[in-house]
C-alpha cells in the first residue's frame, strides 16, 4: 500500500488523493456537459469546491495533465474489457 509522506495515513485516505479524485470527477463531469474547450480550469476548481485557486495547477499542471489524469483513471478497465474481446 501506498502511503502518503505528510501523513500516517494510506494515500488512499490522504487529502491529496481526495482532493484530485473530487477535480478529476468534477472535470470528467464539466467536460461531459459542455465540451473539453468550453471548460476553464477556474470553473472546474471552483465547482469542485477548491477554495485554493492554484490546486488545480498544483495537482495537474495544466489542462492536458487533468485529461491525463481524466485517462489514466479510465486506462486499467479499457484495458481489461479489450482483453476480453
Amino acid at each position: 500500500m501506498k502511503w502518503h509522506s505528510n501523513t500516517k495515513l494510506p494515500y488512499k485516505f490522504s487529502t491529496t488523493y481526495v482532493t484530485r479524485k473530487k477535480i478529476i470527477a468534477t472535470a470528467e463531469k464539466l467536460f461531459a456537459e459542455k465540451g473539453i474547450d468550453a471548460v476553464s480550469l477556474n470553473e472546474i476548481n471552483t465547482a469542485a469546491g477548491q477554495k485554493n485557486k492554484s490546486g488545480l495547477h498544483y495537482h495537474f499542471g495544466n489542462k492536458a495533465g487533468l485529461i491525463q489524469a481524466i485517462i489514466d483513471k479510465h486506462s486499467p478497465g479499457i484495458t481489461e474489457a479489450r482483453q476480453h474481446m
